[in-house]
């Protein structure tokens, strides 16, 4: 199929795939009918993902008939179905399974001690040394041999390594030793040899690889502890000749040698932590013929690296379809996505998989969703797998680092139009290669020389500096990679003018600010320079090699020729680097100064064609008509990645010789551009408008969903005891859990369900307790009123005095919100529901709802809420203020309004609004999307020239009715489940998001 053929309806393989969350007591049927809905969705797939409240048994047989049932499903419809490698994560324990077989697959720590303990003997001693105390700090090292004694006036540390304690995340056990390869085979062994046996069958077809999640050797944000294996001892002195005895105090203290004992330190843990694991699971899944993608614990920054993995470049050499994640509503930095996009391109991999929008809250829009992709696009990412997709939604579940990209929103209906743009941007990036050739030298080398645990701002500092240079090459329009030391040491050599690494050649280094370099680096920049090759240096240039001082040999590196030292400025680097590699492309505004807002992507076709994805990076600043500048000959054309148009731009020449065009770049507005020699429709530009209609005045207000009162406050009786104050769900729910003494797991947290079923040894703890709603009500609904709980197997409902009938009629918002029939038992006056809950452990105490035909309006202190009757209508403003709060669904807003004929183009524009996404139904008739900018729909086709009927659609998210609605900043853009509780950031007030259009939308009318 052609790849215009394509761009129309790109394959599964380009769509995004969900982290499908598996937590629940799963069936079949339900399963089915939710892949249909992905697929429904624009969905190319699922990651089936064990999570925070799965009932069925991991690994189990009736886990593995599911997993069958799903990859069959997707065998049918054509999706991938990938498999994720463990209960909940990080990767490598196997639910706790695997650290358990032997005392060697533990997790290790190397730890001081200091003071009586340090003098003691204890086991698994390493070293033990004297010092001296001295304004706060050890210093003056001194090895101490057994039964020497210790000198006056000097302290006794000594280094010990320790098994990491037991943990309710691992199930009780601790996490795997990821440096030992015996402890990695045997979590294969468990987890991808059992797959193997279920599915095996459909590996690199319908199952096309496996997810691994957050893998790390480290002690991250842990001042005391570094990693540890048994084995460690004897690598570091082969690798280095002499003890790691020696290096100890260094790691954790300064030294006067300390930079060459840390390099060494990090540089031989990384290596082992890729070789055991990275390598082990690379090595398996090729041999197996699926990839293995994933993604590794802490990729930002230089120290998180560190402390956790050592460094994240080296990893990905070992993915077939390298990954990152990205979580919270926030752009990633210049090190994350470049990082892997660079290991991608220089071992030939075009599948690059980012983990995005965890975290990011309920309210997350199409346009910050489509903006933080974009982002992602434009620095090499080529598929979307979105965290995620809920399940279920009952208990904890639905505070699971939200939002569930999923059937729970009321926009999913819409969502195809988001997956179809994100599948024609990553189709048109993996349809060639990235032609960038300017190279960037990652200096991780020089935050391993400087990283210590307990204190990371000299690390830190080379790593901003890093970022640095990469973020103003990008405001530059210089697309490039990164180049990491130990890679380059395997796959780097000299090509004439180019330097080679893997498949990418290069004819361009530019150095960030470093302290030190590895000796293959060294010689490989000799080599480069003196082959013509040239380098730029900006900031510090390095004066060590890997840790040990070597001014006068890096001297003679600085001095040549082919270098050029630069301060750090911006104006100076972009002078230099376009005068050695011309730009492929350039964004400028009109008066010709570089439009620092706009990045490129370039991507060099299998044809020859050439690719450029440009992104306005500001979510909400207008840049304007901006003049875009490309290299090349041929038709420039856009394409359309909202509808899979392609359109033909006016263009002239440069005097250098470029295509050069205009375009609009509104707030986040991203182009997908290609210079072949192919033609599409030829671009019109709008025209100015002949007329303009605002819609505002008369129109129609209707709802598509019953209007909501939450009720996540009551009071509690517990057996024998007089009802608690009133208080928030989850404080009730801790005492519960303390008068059983259980563990609340409040913020999910605890051991996984199914673990404490399997190893249950008494029956689980139960209690029958009583909780009490009270909300006033000014009004007696006279329609149909709704009880939305959860698990109301477990209650029986009393309102007002009445029983109500328990009969489940089924689930609303999610397939664990079940509702109940209250009609008529609403009155005028103080209203009170009890709950009589027969507690199970397992359970949580989780708010009510009630659904009906009313407003709900607060009270003056916003900590409570009244029914009264609902408004005939609503402004366009914020309507939670005007009745509906907790209201989840959408609100149609219908005009009536004569337009003329004979126009050439009329199209239907608003202002942002405060909502996820709004659709557009003129006479009946779907129009389009208000998505993000420009926020228009062209209806020309769709008007008559009598009274004609235009519907703007404004959808909400379940932000208003799941929160987190009590923590005092109100909206967060990076949320978990300690969000829901807030602790010192809590508050008995309300912090609701504005839902509405907010202004009117018009019509302009072009001639």
């Amino acid at each position: 199929m052609s790849l215009r053929k394509s761009f129309r309806n790109p394959g599964m393989e380009y769509r995004g795939a969900p982290f499908w969350s598996w937590n629940d007591r799963l069936e079949d049927a339900e399963l089915l009918r939710q892949i249909d809905s992905m697929m429904q969705a624009g969905m190319g797939g699922f990651f089936m993902h064990s999570r925070t409240g799965l009932l069925t048994e991991y690994m189990s047989k009736e886990w593995m008939a599911h997993i069958r049932t799903c990859v069959n499903a997707a065998k049918e419809r054509g999706m991938l179905a990938w498999l994720y490698d463990e209960d909940r994560w990080p990767s490598g324990f196997a639910g706790g399974d695997v650290p358990a077989m032997h005392p060697s697959f533990r997790a290790k720590h190397i730890t001081w001690l200091q003071g009586e303990g340090a003098r003691s003997e204890q086991a698994n001693t390493l070293a033990v040394y004297s010092c001296v105390s001295q304004d706060g700090h050890l210093r003056d090292f001194q090895p101490l041999r057994t039964g020497e004694r210790v000198p006056p006036g000097r302290e006794v540390v000594r280094f010990v390594w320790r098994y990491d304690p037991p943990s309710p995340w691992y199930n009780g056990g601790t996490y795997l030793d990821t440096l030992n390869p015996e402890a990695v085979a045997a979590f294969l062994k468990h987890t991808y040899e059992a797959y193997a046996r279920e599915v095996g069958e459909e590996f690199g077809k319908a199952v096309p690889g496996i997810f691994t999640d957050e893998p790390h050797f480290g002690k991250f944000f842990q001042p005391d502890k570094l990693p540890y294996t048994e084995r460690l001892p004897e690598a570091f002195e082969a690798a280095y000749g002499y003890p790691l005895a020696e290096a100890l105090p260094a790691l954790f203290f300064d030294t006067p040698d300390a930079t060459a004992h840390r390099y060494r330190f990090y540089r031989l843990v990384t290596q082992m932590f890729v070789q055991s694991f990275g390598k082990q699971l690379y090595d398996w899944c090729e041999a197996h013929g699926i990839h293995l993608t994933g993604h590794y614990l802490l990729e930002d920054t230089f120290q998180e690296q560190i402390s956790a993995i050592g460094a994240a470049m080296p990893l990905y050499e070992y993915m077939q379809s390298p990954g990152i994640d990205h979580l919270g509503r926030r752009l990633p930095d210049a090190l994350l996505a470049r990082q892997v996009s660079s290991v991608a391109r220089q071992m030939g991999r075009r599948r690059v998989l980012c983990e995005t929008y965890g975290c990011s809250g309920w309210n997350i829009s199409f346009a910050e969703q489509k903006w933080i992709a974009d982002n992602l696009f434009v620095q090499g990412v080529t598929y979307m797998n979105q965290h995620l997709a809920l399940y279920s939604m009952w208990g904890g579940r639905k505070r699971d680092f939200p939002p569930s990209i999923f059937y729970q929103q009321p926009w999913w209906k819409h969502y195809r139009y988001l997956s179809d743009y994100m599948a024609r941007v990553t189709l048109m990036l993996q349809s060639g290669t990235p032609c960038s050739e300017l190279l960037v030298l990652h200096t991780i080398g020089s935050g391993w020389a400087t990283f210590r645990p307990d204190d990371q701002q000299q690390c830190a500092r080379y790593g901003e500096a890093c970022m640095r240079v990469s973020t103003w090459l990008n405001e530059m329009q210089h697309d490039h990679d990164f180049g990491d030391e130990l890679i380059m040491q395997k796959h780097a050599r000299v090509e004439g003018e180019y330097l080679r690494i893997g498949q990418a050649r290069y004819r361009l280094i530019v150095i960030p600010p470093a302290l030190t370099l590895a000796h293959s680096t060294v010689q490989l920049l000799r080599e480069w320079l003196d082959a013509g090759g040239r380098v730029v240096t900006v900031g510090e240039v390095a004066s060590q090699i890997e840790g040990v001082p070597a001014d006068e040999q890096l001297a003679a590196l600085w001095n040549h020729p082919n270098v050029v030292r630069l301060p750090e400025d911006f104006a100076a680097l972009q002078e230099t680097v376009d005068a050695l590699l011309p730009p492929t492309v350039r964004v400028t505004y009109p008066n010709g100064n570089i439009c620092r807002s706009v990045y490129a992507r370039v991507v060099r076709g299998d044809d020859g064609a050439l690719v450029v994805f440009l992104v306005n990076r500001a979510l909400n600043d207008d840049q304007g008509e901006l003049v875009v500048q490309v290299n090349g000959e041929g038709h420039l054309s856009q394409w359309k990645a909202e509808t899979g148009e392609i359109l033909t731009l006016p263009t002239d020449k440069t005097p250098e010789g470029m295509k050069r065009g205009s375009l609009p770049f509104g707030a986040a507005q991203s182009y997908l551009l290609m210079l072949d020699g192919q033609a599409g429709s030829t671009y019109e530009r709008r025209k100015h408008p002949a007329m303009q209609i605002d819609l505002d005045g008369n129109y129609r207000v209707e709802r598509t969903e019953p209007n909501a009162l939450l009720l996540d406050y009551a009071t509690l009786a517990l057996p024998g005891q007089p009802p608690t104050e009133r208080l928030p769900m989850w404080k009730l729910h801790l005492r519960l859990a303390e008068h059983l003494g259980i563990d609340p797991d409040l913020h999910n947290s605890g051991v996984s369900l199914w673990k404490r079923e399997r190893e249950r040894q008494s029956p689980p703890k139960t209690c029958d307790v009583v909780l009490t709603y009270t909300f006033e009500s000014h009004i007696q609904p006279k329609t149909p009123v709704t009880l939305v709980v959860e698990k109301p197997e477990y209650s029986r409902f009393v309102v007002n005095g009445v029983e109500i009938d328990s009969t489940d009629r089924g689930w609303w918002l999610d397939i664990g919100f079940r509702k109940l029939d209250i009609s008529g038992t609403i009155r005028a006056g103080v209203n009170v529901i009890e709950q009589h809950l027969h507690f199970v452990e397992g359970l949580t105490l989780e708010p009510i709802m009630i659904l009906g035909d009313f407003g709900v309006f607060p009270t003056k202190d916003n900590r409570q809420f009244v029914l009264d009757e609902e408004p005939p209508s609503i402004g366009l403003e914020d309507w939670c203020p005007q009745g509906y709060p907790f209201y989840c669904g959408s609100m149609r807003f219908t005009w009536r309004i004569h337009l003329p004929g004979e126009s050439q183009r009329i199209v239907l524009e608003c202002q942002k609004p405060h909502a996820p996404v709004c659709s557009v139904h003129v006479n009946g008739q779907y129009a389009g999307l208000l998505a993000w900018h420009p926020y228009e729909v062209d209806i020309t086709d769709l008007v008559h020239e009598r009274e004609n009927e235009i519907t703007v659609e404004v959808f909400t998210s379940p932000r208003n009715l799941l929160g987190p609605l009590h923590h005092r900043q109100g909206e967060l853009y990076g949320v978990g489940p300690e969000s829901f509780t807030a602790g010192e950031q809590w508050t008995d007030e309300y912090r609701f998001v504005p839902y509405g259009l907010l202004t009117p939308p018009r019509i302009v009318i072009y001639e």
